[in-house]
Formats: structure tokens, C-alpha cells, sequence
């Protein structure tokens, strides 16, 4: 039978159970910024009934937990079924994403509407606890993270009518097949989008550029192994961008991929490598092509070129891939 546990023991057991893990926190991110891309306030806790994978009951705030019997066991050695557990870890995620969406740029805190209906988030979670045939009161104050006052966020207006979800790191960078980024790439496309929210559109920009290349470079180091000493030659002499993109793009020929995704790819790796050269040594006769990407608006057009051009970059490593283990 299992030994009962004190009231503080239980509540540091049901607090360590409803910690949420890192790809509940990037969910409820996901969601929160789905649900702020119409520019409206909202409140973030409008999103966990969405991020239970069981229907909650009504009265799951007010679970009775017997601090005595199976629920222990349950707690111990399977935390995530616990029905608790599940409300406290929810609750969890959505305080973790409301302020890192704010840290991040991407929320504003505001007020919260007259006519609103939905409470401020609750800083504890009650319930009732049955020790020993004894009932009574317990109340579960996770370490939430700092959030709005008001509870309740905004998208900030420079990100209206944009696909937000593209403007965080985890949005911009998911999806992306076989294109595994290096840990420093996937630093700079971070800090890119940091950049771009302060409007630091100059670094931004660049920063871009810098994750293009780091694309291409990775796809070089994959694609190698089909034993081309064209590529691998270039490699080695650690070849200028430009010779090593139309090096590769000779190789994707040979490996199947379409003519217009070679042409889109060629266009794109060539408009990237002009932002970075002249963002570092501007000429007077390139100003009016490419000063313009360093303002607001085409700045985030080209967070949106970036990402299309790393799918076709990952869509072109998966067909060369595919032809050569058919070949193979």
C-alpha cells in the first residue's frame, strides 16, 4: 500500500508532474499566434482546451485527489495521465508562451475589454485532497513565468496581416525535411527574426543572407557524398558562394531536379548574395535596387522569400536523394 504523502510533498510531486515539456510550450506558441494574427486582444488562455489531447471535464479544477491511494502511483510513475497533472501542465505551457511571446516582440500587453467574459490567468491551481478518509483544501502555485497583468496580448502592428508564425525561429525553421541546420545557421535565422521585431532591419537583412549560405553550404556536405569531384573539389578549396551554388546547381541538374526550381533557386541565391555584399560595402549605383530591403515592410517579405527558398533548397536535397538511392 502506498505510504501517504504531506500536503507540501504532494504539491511539490503534482508541480514537478505538470511541467510541460519544450514542444507543449512551442504548441501553445503555435496556437497563441494563430490567434492573434486577426490583430484582436485576446486572452492566451483561450488556447488550452485546444492543447488537451482528453476532454477536460468542468469541474477538473476541483479534482479530488486521494494523497493516499492510487493517485500517488499514478503521479510517480505516469505524471502525464494524471488528469491534474494534465491541467496544471497546460496551464504551464500557455504562462511559458504568453511570456516569451511578449520577451520575444511578437505580444503586447493590453487592456483587457469591458465586455470580456474570460478571467485574468489564475496564478494557482485548487483542488480538493482526501488524506486518510480527511478532506480537504490544497492549492498548486507552479513557478509560471511573468506575465501581462491584464492577461490579456496583442500582436504588435508592424506584424498585422503577416504570416506570423514565420517571424519565431521554431515557425521559420519547421518543415524543413532532410535540410538539418547547424546549430549556429539556426542561431542566425534567431537572431535574424529578433532583429527584424526591433527593427533592425539592416542586421536582419544580413543575418538572412549569412542563414542562406549556411543552407547551401550544409546541402554541399550532403549531396557530396554522391562522389562529384566537381562539388567535392569546391569544397575543398573552400570555394567562393557564387562558384559553389552554380557548382551545385550543375550537380541537382544531374540529380533530377526540375529546371524551374534550379532557375528559382539560381535567382534567389543571387538576389541573397547582393543584400550581403552591399549591406557590408554599399555602392552608389546598387542604392536604389537594394537600400529598399532594409525598411519595414520588405524586410519581412524577405524573412518570407528566405523560408520558400530553404524549401526548395530542402525539397531539392530530398529528390537528389531519391534518385540516388534508386539508381543506387
Amino acid at each position: 500500500m502506498p505510504v501517504a504523502l504531506s500536503g507540501a510533498e504532494l504539491t511539490e510531486l503534482l508541480r514537478a508532474a505538470g511541467r510541460p515539456a519544450r514542444a507543449e510550450v512551442l504548441e501553445a506558441k503555435r496556437l497563441m499566434l494563430n490567434l492573434l494574427s486577426d490583430g484582436e486582444p485576446h486572452n492566451p488562455s483561450a488556447v488550452e482546451l485546444e492543447l488537451h489531447t482528453e476532454p477536460v471535464a468542468q469541474d477538473q479544477f476541483m479534482h479530488e485527489l486521494n494523497g493516499d491511494t492510487e493517485d500517488l502511483d499514478i503521479l510517480r510513475e505516469e505524471a502525464n495521465a494524471h488528469p491534474v497533472a494534465r491541467v496544471v501542465r497546460v496551464q504551464m505551457a500557455v504562462y511559458e508562451a504568453a511570456a516569451e511571446l511578449t520577451a520575444e516582440g511578437l505580444a503586447i500587453s493590453v487592456e483587457q475589454p469591458d465586455q470580456s467574459q474570460l478571467e485574468v490567468l489564475p496564478h494557482t491551481t485548487s483542488m480538493q485532497v482526501r488524506f486518510q478518509g480527511v478532506l480537504s483544501a490544497l492549492s498548486i502555485k507552479p513557478q509560471y513565468p511573468s506575465v501581462p497583468a491584464s492577461g490579456w496580448v496583442r500582436l504588435p502592428h508592424r506584424l498585422r496581416e503577416k504570416p506570423v508564425w514565420l517571424f519565431h525561429v521554431d515557425g521559420f525553421l519547421d518543415g524543413l525535411g532532410p535540410l538539418e541546420l547547424p546549430a549556429r545557421v539556426r542561431r542566425g535565422a534567431d537572431e535574424a527574426l529578433h532583429s527584424y521585431r526591433r527593427g533592425l532591419y539592416l542586421a536582419s537583412a544580413t543575418l538572412l543572407a549569412l542563414v542562406a549560405e549556411g543552407a547551401w553550404r550544409t546541402v554541399a556536405d550532403l549531396i557530396v557524398r554522391t562522389d562529384t569531384k566537381s562539388l567535392r573539389e569546391a569544397i575543398d578549396k573552400d570555394a567562393k558562394l557564387a562558384k559553389l551554388q552554380d557548382t551545385m546547381l550543375k550537380v541537382l541538374e544531374g540529380s533530377g531536379v526540375r529546371e524551374e526550381h534550379r532557375n528559382e533557386l539560381r535567382a534567389m541565391a543571387q538576389i541573397l548574395r547582393s543584400i550581403r555584399n552591399y549591406a557590408a560595402h554599399p555602392r552608389p549605383d546598387e542604392q536604389e535596387i537594394l537600400e529598399g530591403w532594409f525598411d519595414d515592410d520588405r524586410c519581412a517579405q524577405l524573412i518570407v522569400m528566405t523560408r520558400r527558398h530553404l524549401e526548395v533548397l530542402s525539397a531539392a536535397v530530398a529528390t537528389s536523394g531519391e534518385v540516388q538511392q534508386h539508381s543506387g
